[in-house]
């Protein structure tokens, strides 16, 4: 039986997406630093991914891996992440060597691509551990109830922080950073009643509205000169972006033309980087300076011309399997996730 896809959950897919080229669009522009599209690029980090990661787990949570089935299940979590990753990962490097956005690698380092992937793909290497770690869960038979799954997610929670005593090799760090999220994500879909919590949702709209302020304060200062402020990887953003997608998931909010852009969110979030840069060299050599008009011009098309991309590509069974990670067998439940993401 087919599940049809729940129009909320793609509609958030639809703003994360929305999130993670607006603020690769920003850092490629290298507006100067106190430019307010800075100040939003900033003010979005602590969502888009995490945000992404959850709606993962939430999706995966409707046809988790089964008894016996763990070795198709990795290989076709393989199929999806990893043969895009292999092929992309080196082009994108070259990419931002010849079109530099805010951070320009050496030429030298091509060969560690695998090892210290960039430009938001190793959100594809990271998701694909994560899969591996939430098998073995699964294998142990952890998360099937409420306080296993409490307590493992509150500890990868604690893991994070952590985060810079970890190798930042195969995306281990990336692993650690959205594990939480994705356990967060399943919990929200798998025990949906023990959330349903009215005096809950009052306790997260507080968290959120203080951490959130705090948070804007941090940038701001920021902003004022402390670039050493890591702002993204402490306490304040992380219960900024749990509170807030918890509240989210609560509110039975759908748009049609979000959802319908976060049905094609996989192929944006890989292939937008194409088309902010070709536009943005377009906008550059008509002499384009209105901040507005830079970031429109690059975003839109980020948006629009993956799926253009996609729908060609879909018309090849080797090209769909190369970029896109896609059997040629037609799926029995088309729900299946954003097996991605990411920046």
């Amino acid at each position: 039986m087919v599940k049809k896809k729940d129009l909320r959950v793609e509609t958030l897919r639809g703003i994360a997406i929305i999130m993670v080229v607006i603020t690769h669009v920003i850092g490629g522009l290298k507006f100067e630093t106190d430019c307010y599209w800075n100040y939003v690029a900033s003010s979005l980090q602590f969502l888009r991914m995490p945000l992404f990661t959850v709606i993962s787990g939430y999706v995966y949570a409707y046809k988790p891996v089964m008894t016996g089935n763990e070795r198709m299940f990795i290989k076709g979590k393989a199929r999806r992440l990893l043969i895009t990753f292999a092929l992309l990962t080196p082009l994108y490097f070259i990419l931002r060597i010849v079109f530099p956005t805010n951070f320009t690698p050496d030429i030298n380092d091509i060969v560690y691509v695998y090892v210290f992937p960039k430009a938001g793909l190793w959100y594809l290497q990271a998701l694909f551990f994560i899969f591996v770690i939430i098998l073995i869960l699964e294998y142990k038979n952890v998360l099937s109830k409420f306080l296993p799954w409490l307590i493992i997610s509150v500890f990868s929670f604690l893991l994070f922080f952590f985060y810079n005593s970890v190798p930042n090799a195969f995306s281990l760090r990336g692993t650690l950073y959205l594990l939480p999220y994705f356990l967060l994500g399943l919990g929200l879909n798998r025990f949906e009643k023990e959330f349903k919590n009215i005096h809950l949702n009052y306790l997260f709209l507080f968290v959120f509205i203080t951490s959130f302020t705090l948070l804007q304060y941090n940038i701001h200062y920021l902003f004022g000169g402390n670039s050493s402020y890591h702002y993204k990887f402490s306490l304040i953003p992380v219960l900024s972006a749990i509170t807030l997608i918890l509240l989210l998931f609560q509110i039975n909010f759908n748009n049609k033309m979000l959802s319908w852009l976060g049905n094609y969110s996989y192929s944006i979030f890989l292939y937008h980087v194409l088309f902010c840069i070709s536009f943005r060299i377009v906008q550059s050599k008509l002499g384009i300076e209105n901040p507005f008009i830079l970031v429109a011009g690059c975003t839109l098309p980020g948006l629009i011309f993956p799926i253009v991309l996609e729908k060609s590509i879909n018309k090849s069974a080797i090209l769909k399997l190369l970029l896109l990670g896609k059997s040629n067998k037609k799926a029995k439940n088309r729900s299946i996730i954003i097996n991605f993401e990411g920046a």
